[in-house]
């Protein structure tokens, strides 16, 4: 037998259960979630160029992310996909909005 429950088997559990079935029944086996490796490994590229090149950033994090939700409707374990490219495109995007000002106030400056 095979449980998908997140809640850890107890001995109670195994006691209720050896009642039910028996003593020769074999105990539910508590099945663990796979990682989802493709959105991981696209936050770990979108975090490292947040700040070098936005845009591979933004190639990259925004399919990870929208990967790692679909995974994790899939039943995978994607939370730390899913976290780091959240953390990647907001960096990405504050370095975005920096260069954006940067540029304009030079541009601006220049025209003077």
């Amino acid at each position: 037998m095979v449980t998908d429950s997140n809640k850890p088997f107890t001995k109670e559990m195994a006691e209720e259960f050896i009642r039910k079935h028996g003593k020769k029944a074999k105990l539910p086996i508590r099945r663990k979630k796979k990682v989802y490796t493709p959105g991981l490994t696209l936050g770990i590229i979108g975090t490292v160029f947040a700040f070098i090149l936005p845009i591979v950033t933004f190639a990259c994090s925004i399919p990870g992310l929208v990967t790692s939700v679909k995974a994790k409707n899939r039943r995978y374990d994607a939370n730390a996909g899913i976290a780091l490219n959240i953390v990647a495109i907001s960096l990405a995007g504050i370095n975005s909005v920096i260069g954006t000002i940067l540029v304009v106030r030079k541009y601006l400056k220049n025209k003077d």
